[in-house]
């Protein structure tokens, strides 16, 4: 039998996170700028939501829907994890931004600038981005030659996907594995749809989130990757293997 209701559901569900946005008691109109791989998303009027800790969000909206959120949720002093929804309308920021450093009202990495001032104040930048917000290529050429690694945390370099399969093989339920053009792999206990919607030949770009601390000499597994497929818009973060250095 047919659903009927699902799409009233759903519908009803966009709507009241769409009201949530718009008629939060918290959020308060600023100026914000919002670059990400060379695209300005964001420049001008919006609204600003501040969180715990120094967490905070930033949205715009278009008539009476919202446009495009972003989101930067602090784990200390000097960095960041940022987010956005990655197309007009999606209330989700489900899309990754990689590292983020703090840069006066910024918070930056080699292909995000998100800003945010107190509507009427002067905007105002310390020095520059910690990396220009131009990538070494455009984004829409993929990188294939395997020197481009990211080498340090909050590094991002394009490339594409250039297998993809599951972590056992013949065993499409063990979870996902995915390999990039410069032999960097990706791996989970569990199925991630974005993978598994992506295709072998898909650009993406490649951050390198977090590294292992105390390793033995010579296994440095367990470095955690985020990507962002942008033929799908969709990210992941993976480890580049099933167990972290020291481990089986």
């Amino acid at each position: 039998m047919v659903n009927v209701l699902a799409p009233v559901v759903r519908a009803t569900i966009f709507m009241v996170l769409i009201l949530s946005f718009a008629n939060s008691a918290f959020a308060k109109s600023s100026d914000c700028l919002f670059e990400v791989d060379g695209q300005r998303v964001i420049d001008g009027p919006c609204q600003f939501v501040a969180h715990r800790g120094g967490s905070f969000r930033i949205f715009t909206l278009r008539g009476s829907g919202l446009e495009y959120v972003a989101e930067v949720n602090r784990v200390g002093p000097e960095q960041a994890f940022g987010n956005w929804n990655g197309q007009q309308g999606d209330p989700i920021p489900r899309i990754p931004l990689g590292v983020l450093m703090p840069s006066g009202a910024c918070w930056t990495n080699a292909r995000v600038r998100l800003c945010a001032w107190q509507w009427g104040e002067p905007r105002y930048f310390v020095g520059s981005p910690s990396a220009a917000p131009h990538l070494t290529q455009p984004p829409d050429v993929p990188a294939t030659d395997t020197s481009q690694i990211p080498m340090r945390v909050g590094m991002c370099v394009q490339t594409e996907i250039a297998s993809l399969g599951s972590r056992l093989d013949g065993a499409p339920d063990s979870g996902s594995a995915i390999s990039y053009a410069n032999n960097i792999n990706g791996v989970s206990y569990e199925v991630v749809e974005a993978v598994r919607s992506s295709r072998v030949g898909d650009p993406v770009t490649l951050c390198l989130v977090s590294v292992p601390q105390d390793c033995p000499k010579g296994d440095d597994r367990g470095k955690v990757y985020s990507a962002t497929n942008l033929r799908t818009k969709q990210g992941w973060s993976l480890p580049d293997a099933q167990h972290t250095c020291g481990g089986a």
